[in-house]
């Protein structure tokens, strides 16, 4: 997903995160899913699991997400 160049989310197998109230993104990369939050030009990954424990932590990704905003 690094490029010199900015990229819609479209071009990649990008979903939003249900239940958060922050703009919480996931993507699988082989067998994990990178949970990240995007303030362009910036991305910044909040979270990074094995696709089988990966969900249901959105708990998690709200208190990350909150750090990465209101630092």
């Amino acid at each position: 997903m690094v490029t010199n160049e900015w990229r819609e989310l479209t071009d990649y197998d990008v979903k939003p995160v249900q239940g958060c109230s922050h703009d919480v993104y996931r993507t699988r990369i082989g067998g994990y899913r990178v949970f990240f939050v995007v303030e362009k030009p910036i991305a910044a990954i909040l979270h990074l699991d094995k696709r089988e424990g990966a969900h249901g932590s959105t708990g998690k990704l709200e208190g990350r997400a909150d750090d990465f905003f209101d630092p």
